[in-house]
């Protein structure tokens, strides 16, 4: 994008370096050389030949004239090198060298306009200072000519590229204003709006309701992000009071414990007499176990014998006997067969709900995280998926709004969401999202008050609404109320 040769341009001015900035854009190389960060000389391709048009365009030669110079640079040579295209035109008496050097100068800055004005653009910087040798020195202001090429050829879709993300962020100027108009040029209105970038305020709301037209607005804004000349702020810059030293607290000596006396030694165990009983030893499991299977083996015989004795007694079939059990049957010596993994959950259809479900729950970490062009088309997808949830829907929506910055768009966004938003509580007033978003559509639009009220909503229904609790303790703070 040009907006990088744009930010390249400027960060090399301010470090004041050397070099040469090689600019690809629509096909066509230019090097732009580069003395403690002012750009004094252009090419592309043969500088007699841009020279000549550029003098033809601007109406200073003649068809005729040209043609002329054009002959007397092929048939003059000297030391194996063509006679440039305006020392041979001012011996020809067709200019002055005063008329030649402004050429050069407007062709230099124009071919420098033109690697700013480009839809697409890459560049890379040397900081090579031996490659300005022998070239000529047509010095250009960097920062004016940026200002002007963004009035005159940036329109809202590459101004809104050049502010994505930063709708919801508060800047602050962190260069004076009085130096940074005075460095790009900015006209009387422009330098007014400087003033108003001071950390308060979001930069939907600066350029919202910015005094001068949005659009101008925007482009400041861009210049400034460019330049590095403000700070993007999570939560406003407010005012604070200096709060007071807390007086320090008299030291508390804690009692010392009370010496308590130590118990006597436990006496030392008396060996065993050879004819005492020896001390029974904890049993494994395992031996628990096989010990309980020997005796329900005994009792099952013990049991069938005395059925066999007496014919008093009831048959074996009228009494209750356990069923044998894999425990009983096993071998003394085998440990019991561990119980039967449990059968596998079934699986769940892959329908569309539970694929909405799984866009959603992703693109809604990305978006904790800010990523929203990362979040965006999974919750645009979710909510086509499942259009009857509206917290998907507004999700995607809310996702939208911060990806964008073109003024008009933003704002009839944010009257849409606003509805939606007021329609989904309609229906269920626990959602925490739709109030999160009210608060911050109302705190854009000035309603402090009522975006203080939601922003408390929205975070104890969801305590895990970090961005909310912020936006409550700044909003509790410049109201003067108590956070809870």
């Amino acid at each position: 994008m040009s907006a990088n040769v744009i930010r390249s341009l400027l960060a090399i001015s301010r470090n004041a370096q050397s070099g040469v900035l090689e600019v690809e854009a629509d096909g066509v190389c230019t090097m732009i050389y580069v003395l403690k960060g002012v750009p004094v000389f252009a090419e592309e391709g043969t500088l007699g030949e841009t020279l000549g048009r550029t003098l033809l365009r601007e109406g200073q030669i003649t068809q005729a004239q040209y043609a002329r110079i054009v002959e007397g640079m092929t048939g003059a040579v000297m030391g194996a090198e063509q006679i440039r295209f305006g020392e041979v035109a001012v011996e020809l008496g067709f200019l002055t060298p005063e008329q030649v050097n402004a050429a050069l100068a407007g062709q230099v800055q124009h071919k420098v306009e033109r690697c700013l004005e480009c839809e697409l653009g890459h560049c890379a910087f040397r900081d090579a200072p031996d490659e300005l040798e022998g070239i000529a020195r047509y010095p250009i202001r960097v920062e004016p000519m940026v200002m002007r090429i963004m009035r005159t050829s940036f329109d809202e879709g590459r101004v809104s590229m050049m502010l994505e993300g930063a709708a919801s962020s508060y800047p602050e100027l962190v260069v004076p204003a009085d130096r940074i108009a005075e460095q790009f040029e900015m006209d009387p209105a422009e330098a007014a709006f400087l003033a108003e970038i001071d950390g308060s305020r979001m930069v939907f709301q600066l350029i919202y309701q910015s005094p001068i037209s949005s659009q101008r607005a925007s482009q400041v804004l861009a210049v400034l992000l460019a330049a590095e000349a403000v700070l993007m702020h999570d939560e406003p810059l407010l005012q604070r009071m200096p709060s007071p030293k807390p007086e320090p607290m008299p030291e508390v000596r804690r009692p010392e414990p009370l010496l308590q006396p130590k118990p006597p030694p436990a006496p030392a165990p008396k060996p065993a007499s050879p004819g005492a009983p020896r001390a029974r030893m904890p049993s494994s499991p395992e031996v628990n176990a096989t010990r309980r299977a020997m005796l329900r083996r005994l009792t099952r015989q013990i049991t069938s014998t005395s059925y066999a004795g007496d014919d008093t007694l009831k048959s074996p079939a009228s009494v209750h006997t356990p069923p044998p059990s894999a425990e009983a049957d096993a071998p003394p010596d085998t440990p019991p067969s561990p119980p039967p993994p449990p059968a596998p959950a079934a699986a769940h259809p892959k329908d569309a709900s539970v694929r909405a479900q799984q866009l959603f729950e992703s693109g809604k970490r990305h978006a904790v995280n800010e990523r929203w062009r990362l979040a965006l088309p999974q919750l645009e997808q979710a909510a086509r998926l499942c259009p009857s949830e509206a917290e998907y829907c507004l999700y995607a929506e809310w996702a939208k709004f911060q990806t964008l910055s073109e003024p008009g768009q933003m704002a009839d966004l944010a009257d849409r969401i606003k509805e939606m938003a007021l329609k989904t509580l309609q229906k269920d007033k626990t959602v925490a999202f739709a109030h999160h978003v009210l608060g911050q559509i109302q705190m854009m639009k000035g309603d402090d008050k009522a975006a203080l009220r939601s922003f408390r909503v929205a975070t104890k229904l969801d305590p895990e609404d970090r961005v909310g609790a912020r936006f409550h303790r700044m909003l509790a703070r410049k109201r003067g109320e108590r956070v809870d």
